[in-house]
Formats: structure tokens, sequence, C-alpha cells
């Protein structure tokens, strides 16, 4: 004798998968009901099985793990990329650059304020703009030459591109 699909009440289908009848009436709510039973809506258990068990997030569960892992992922290779480039020096700790760009910035102010006192004993006795341009043009040049000639204390060391290559 051949089975035939049987249609099924909230309560019953409530009492079969040990739930309360309201969760089982929400989530079936989307669900049109197979049929009536007694006057009142039923489904067939293939039709709302997997609603029931909450299987049908399954694949948004899924897709949402795919994109933790993805991230993850992401996450790993940009630290192990920093961590390669903090080893060819590519990438230095903040706290270096601050301190480097602090002192740099320091020497510039020293330079720039001494430039006056610096030059105007020079100026005083000259006579002509031609002259006193050459000597502030003079004087310019060779606060940029004692700037770019200075090394940072405690700094990393410019790499050698040559030395680079061979290690």
């Amino acid at each position: 004798m051949a089975m035939t699909p049987k249609s099924w009440s909230i309560n019953a289908l409530a009492t079969e998968f040990r739930l309360d009848r309201r969760t089982v009436a929400s989530r079936i709510a989307d669900i049109p009901p197979a049929g009536k039973l007694r006057g009142a809506d039923a489904w067939r258990l293939a039709d709302v099985a997997a609603a029931i068990l909450g299987m049908e997030g399954a694949p948004a569960a899924d897709s949402e793990l795919s994109a933790a892992r993805a991230r993850l992922a992401t996450e790993q290779a940009d630290t192990v990329a920093m961590k390669n480039a903090v080893a060819r020096r590519d990438l230095l700790p903040r706290a270096d650059v601050h301190m480097a760009v602090t002192g740099a910035f320091a020497r510039v102010r020293s330079k720039l304020l001494a430039l006056p006192s610096k030059v105007t004993p020079v100026l005083l006795g000259l006579s002509s703009a031609a002259q006193i341009n050459q000597a502030l043009t003079s004087a310019v040049h060779e606060a940029l030459h004692e700037l770019a000639s200075t090394q940072v204390v405690g700094s990393v060391e410019p790499i050698d591109q040559d030395q680079e290559a061979a290690r």
C-alpha cells in the first residue's frame, strides 16, 4: 500500500518538533498552507520541515562564515606584508618617524631663526641690492647645506642599495 502525504496543523507540528506553537507559527508564516484540516490551515511536512528546523538560514550562515574567513585571511596577509616591509626597512615604527621629523623641523627652525643674526653684520657693509641679494642667497644655501648634511641621532641609517642587493 502506497503512502500519501499527510497534512499537519500548527499544533501537530509543534508537538512533533517539540517546539512552542508560536515558534512554529512564526517560522512557517511565509509558507502557504497545503490545505485545511478540520477547518484550520494545514501544511505538508516536506514543505515546512526546513523552516521549522531553522535550516533555511543555513546558506546565509555559510556565506557569513565564508566572509569572516575571507576577512581573517586578508588581515593575516596584511600582517605578514607589514612584517616583511619592516624587515626590508620599507616601513618604520611610528615613534622613530615622529622623532626624526620632529628633530628635522627643530633644526630647520633653529637655522632660520639664526639667519638674521648671522647675516646682519655682513649686510651692513654692502651698498647695492645685488650684493645684499648675493649675501642672503649665500647664507640661505649655507644653512640648507648644513641641514642636508646632518643626521638624526638615534634614527635608522639610510639603506645603501648595493648592500641591500647583496643581502
